[in-house]
């Protein structure tokens, strides 16, 4: 199973904020990096309406980013981009796999407290949907 969250509120979440490509910088701190990083997972690589919730459909799609993001957020988020006609959401592949490789290596750093580096890799490899020989390669870089 692939991990699917990343910790992006560490002392990495600068450097991931720079390198963030224009637009999801600004959604990033309106809504923060995780909301960010759930919106990229979610829509990544489409254009997304930011709903108003001024009609039935435009409610229920609120509603819906709402509780991916939270209403604090999906309220800042429909603020900003009130009148646009779609925002494009790039897939941050790049950032997402740094990322990834970031939690890999702090995983493998409590892993292996308990356990074989060997081991460690293992887990490490099933939990990312990735092979041993990758994840030394990430260990490694």
């Amino acid at each position: 199973m692939k991990r699917e969250t990343f910790d992006v509120n560490g002392p990495q979440a600068d450097a991931v904020l720079a390198a963030l490509p224009e637009t999801m910088r600004e959604i990033a701190l309106l809504v923060g990096m995780d909301g960010a990083m759930k919106l990229v997972r979610q829509f990544g690589g489409t254009s997304l309406r930011i709903p108003q919730g001024k009609h039935r459909l435009g409610q229920q799609r609120y509603a819906q980013l709402a509780q991916l993001l939270g209403e604090h957020e999906m309220s800042r988020l429909a603020e900003h981009f009130r009148g646009s006609d779609a925002v494009y959401i790039p897939r941050c592949s790049s950032i997402a796999r740094a990322l990834r490789d970031i939690a890999i290596r702090h995983a493998f750093d409590e892993y292996t407290r308990e356990e074989s580096s060997n081991r460690a890799v293992a887990k490490l490899a099933r939990m990312n949907g990735l092979c041993e020989r990758q994840i030394w390669k990430i260990l490694k870089g």
